[in-house]
């Protein structure tokens, strides 16, 4: 197989040990972690904010689509060799397959993460309009991925969180 998809496979989630052989990425809409009273007050921190308010709707189409520019643009970094892990089982996805997977996985249905074996890094959908990118540490290129993956998070309008 392949070193991303044999470590994936082998991660328990519940156990912060395999972040040893990772270096993360933390991308969101929002420029810092929120604290308990940030959260409480931001008009959309998830999908589940919007209900039938017209306004939380736009703003959410507008967070939304920057995270499908940065997910299309890595499902070409990728050569098109993705994968999608929703409920612990691995998809192969074509293009329209892909954008519907990170569309749904913004609205938390289902939350899911996606592999890109040829980057050595796969991603996790979050609640809270965060996702994490994690990296292989195993990786020749590690350096000139994080730093690609940075200059397209600055192009479409998101952050880097620390």
């Amino acid at each position: 197989m392949n070193k991303l998809i044999d470590s994936f496979l082998s991660i328990d989630f519940d156990d912060d040990s395999f972040m040893d052989a990772y270096n993360v990425i933390t991308i969101s809409y929002f420029d810092h972690y929120l604290n308990e009273e940030e959260y409480c007050k931001a008009e959309l921190v998830c999908y589940s904010d919007v209900k039938s308010n017209v306004e939380k709707e736009k703003l959410f189409k507008n967070i939304e689509n920057k995270f499908i520019k940065l997910y299309e643009s890595l499902y070409y970094l990728s050569d098109k060799q993705e994968l999608v892990c929703i409920n612990g089982n691995l998809y192969p996805l074509n293009f329209d397959e892909y954008k519907l997977a990170v569309r749904n996985a913004m609205k938390e249905k289902p939350l899911c993460q996606i592999l890109y074996p040829s980057l050595l890094m796969f991603s996790v959908a979050g609640y809270d309009l965060t996702h994490q990118f994690f990296f292989l540490k195993d990786n020749d290129e590690l350096v000139s991925l994080q730093k690609t993956i940075k200059n397209l998070v600055d192009s479409v309008g998101l952050n880097i969180i620390q």
